[in-house]
């Protein structure tokens, strides 16, 4: 194979696999996707947005999915419907077992985001304690009915966390697993998700974060 063959190969290769890699669902058939898995809680799609309720802070409500990726984007648009009181929350979470057991990393999300602990950059440990690593207030509550979107970036150890496009981490951080599925974990509340998109990392539209790791 000559040099300029083999470089077109290489290149429709790499665009095939990044096709293959990419996920996008928005529950626009009104049922449960057949690669979702119920983990636990309570999960109905309604209305072409995937419903999920943990009724108690002792439900630890979670559904896996999608592909097994180590670097990836992966958003959501989420809407708290309620919370049994402002400190519960919910989160996306990655690098998961196919049966949403831990380990896992999570983006959580109090309902009162303006809490110290508001947002986490959070791991769940293979013996299921929580691992928090870092934690801020948002600018403002994830108040009842209003949406927001939810992306996380990520990169080997590196960790970039965004809440309708603005960052809050920019991290490096050690975790417990190097690829995984992807989740929904929800606890003391009930929230919408929707317009699911996972993707591959791309670098260059990251590169701007890279000095705001700490």
């Amino acid at each position: 194979m000559g040099k300029r063959c083999w470089v077109v190969f290489t290149v429709l290769l790499v665009l095939s696999l990044s096709a293959l890699a990419s996920y996008n669902q928005d529950f626009s058939i009104d049922k449960m996707p057949d690669d979702f898995t119920i983990v636990e809680g309570n999960w109905v799609v309604e209305d072409g947005r995937l419903i999920g309720e943990s009724p108690t802070a002792s439900v630890q409500g979670r559904v896996v999915f999608g592909p097994e990726m180590e670097d990836f984007v992966y958003s959501v648009d989420i809407t708290y419907l309620s919370a049994v009181d402002p400190s519960r929350w919910f989160s996306i979470f990655f690098r998961s077992t196919e049966t949403g057991a831990a380990p896992y990393h999570m983006f959580t999300i109090r309902q009162n985001a303006t809490a110290v602990n508001g947002t986490e950059l959070a791991f769940r440990a293979p013996n299921g304690n929580w691992d928090v690593r870092r934690k801020k207030p948002y600018e403002k509550a994830m108040k009842i009915g209003e949406t927001f979107n939810i992306k996380v970036a990520v990169r080997g150890d590196t960790f970039f966390y965004f809440i309708n496009d603005e960052l809050q981490f920019a991290a490096e951080e050690t975790g417990y697993s190097d690829s995984g599925i992807f989740g929904l974990h929800v606890n003391g509340s009930k929230v919408a998700f929707d317009n699911i998109k996972i993707e591959p990392f791309d670098k260059s539209k990251y590169a701007k974060y890279e000095n705001e790791i700490e």
